[in-house]
């Protein structure tokens, strides 16, 4: 074989593999951006569910207050009964 086509055949080689490097570049390139607006994404994401977690959470405990105190008038009421009672009955 001659150094003519040796040559010819390594720069079809370098050709292709400089073609498949440039996609790769493109290919990297394009990921780091769908990461970085993925990470956005989360972040955002992450700032909705805190205020709607710390919103939910308020509710849960002024929920809480409010059956204790219903609870609490509610034995005082039986409590009431029950005074009423032993004193008809006693």
């Amino acid at each position: 074989m001659n150094p003519e086509r040796r040559f010819s055949q390594l720069e079809e080689i370098m050709a292709e593999m400089l073609q498949k490097q440039d996609r790769l570049e493109i290919l990297a390139t394009k990921t780091f951006e769908i990461a970085e607006n993925a990470d956005a994404k989360v972040d955002a994401l992450d700032a909705k569910l805190s205020s709607k977690v710390d919103t939910l959470a308020r509710a849960v405990a002024s929920l809480t207050i409010e059956n204790k105190a219903a609870h609490q008038q509610t034995n005082d009421k039986l409590d009431t009964i029950m005074n009423f009672l032993k004193e008809k009955f006693s």
